[in-house]
């Protein structure tokens, strides 16, 4: 029974996404059947005209439209007369794309390429960089990279951090780079480049000094300063809490401080969040990882 059954999945993510894939058009289904699923909070997809499931699933895992050779647009026609804002586009920026679609039709009376999905075009880097050691920008470069793989954007780990510890990981459809490599270059290359900078400076007990650690040069931090989204790793405790601060009273880290700096705090990160307002800070827990994603795709659809 698919109502128990979506009652199941969402009993362990109350907001989770369900697509689901008929077979045929939507001519072919009873209307109280449909509006069954829709009351459900489903998202219906229907698999006419030569599309079949597995392709239609890939599609949305990619998750963004665009102009690319498709045989048929009816899918995008379904979505454009439902009342909703469909795989993170607006209703009314589909309709435009499809306007303009229809206003480029060719002499000979033959549309164009339709809009259909295509692969993630952006070209972004992440920089991780611990505030203080064991703060955990290895496991959190892993974890992103990870998460956008699975996005479906081609995507690379570089290690910046002189321990090793990159070229140790056991990663699907993920390429590391530990040694020879070019930011600049892997940036034309990739989707994403998640950087692991480690721990490139010291930070004082009370967050008024720091010194550059022996392994890193000056260009190091700037490499940091120059990614898309920058991370901050920290601890929220006590004795922790002023290496967080130095990014906040250092002249140099406050004046580069814009919505690209992201403070990663472990445990409840209320109690730093007071102290200095003026930062993003998530914990670990936090999915920073769609805040992320969520921005790298706007900046694609500009």
């Amino acid at each position: 029974d698919i109502k128990d059954y979506v009652s199941e999945l969402r009993s362990f993510v109350e907001n989770l996404r369900i697509i689901l894939v008929l077979n045929g058009n939507s001519s072919l289904f009873l209307h109280s059947q449909l509006n069954e699923y829709r009351e459900l909070g489903l998202d219906l997809v229907f698999d006419d005209n030569g599309f079949d499931a597995e392709e239609l699933i890939s599609f949305i895992i990619k998750g963004k439209l665009s102009t690319r050779n498709k045989k048929d647009s009816r899918i995008v026609d379904e979505l454009i007369n439902k009342n909703e804002k469909p795989f993170l586009m607006h209703k009314e920026k589909l309709l435009k794309k499809k306007e303009q679609h229809i206003a480029s039709e060719t002499s000979d009376g033959k549309s164009p390429d339709p809009i259909s999905f295509s692969e993630p075009q952006g070209h972004f880097t992440i920089g991780v960089f611990n505030a203080a050691r064991g703060a955990g920008a290895t496991w959190t470069a892993n974890n992103l990279a990870r998460y956008f793989a699975m996005q479906n954007y081609k995507t690379c780990i570089v290690d910046m951090s002189s321990s090793g510890a990159v070229g140790m990981m056991k990663l699907k459809n993920i390429d590391t780079y530990t040694e020879n490599f070019d930011i600049d270059e892997l940036k034309s290359k990739y989707n994403v480049t998640v950087i692991d900078f480690g721990t490139p400076i010291e930070v004082s007990p009370r967050g008024d000094n720091f010194k550059l650690m022996d392994q890193y040069k000056p260009e190091t931090i700037q490499c940091f300063t120059n990614c898309n989204i920058k991370l901050i790793m920290g601890f929220s405790a006590p004795w922790n809490i002023e290496k967080i601060k130095f990014f906040f009273i250092n002249d140099t880290w406050c004046s580069l401080f814009d919505d690209s700096y992201l403070f990663i705090i472990e445990g409840k990160p209320d109690r730093v969040k007071k102290l200095f307002p003026d930062g993003n800070f998530y914990s670990r827990e936090d999915d920073y990882r769609e805040h992320i994603l969520d921005a790298f795709r706007k900046e694609e659809y500009k």
